[in-house]
């Protein structure tokens, strides 16, 4: 992570859901595969939870969790940069 002091040794984690296909998330957070639902720091300076999510449907709709799944920093870099030029074209 990087601030106006430059770049800092943080470790942020995000975790999303696939099942909401919507590739946003808190504050600057955006752009992997799915709805951001977490997102922290493993200084515990950063944290963003989701509390409540309200649903606009008439129909029900099922959210399977799956089990986490660590992927690279490249990897999230390359599914960040999909996903940002695809939602930038739409």
């Amino acid at each position: 992570m990087a601030n106006s002091s430059g770049v800092q040794d943080d470790i942020v984690t995000a975790w999303y859901s696939k099942e909401l296909a919507v590739s946003l998330g808190p504050y600057v957070f955006q752009g992997l595969p799915g709805l951001i639902l977490e997102v922290s720091s493993n200084n515990n300076l950063l944290l963003y939870r989701a509390q409540k999510i309200k649903l606009n449907s008439e129909k029900a709709i099922k959210i399977k969790i799956s089990k986490r799944s660590v992927i690279s920093e490249e990897e999230a870099n390359t599914i960040t940069k999909k996903n940002f030029y695809s939602y930038s074209k739409s």
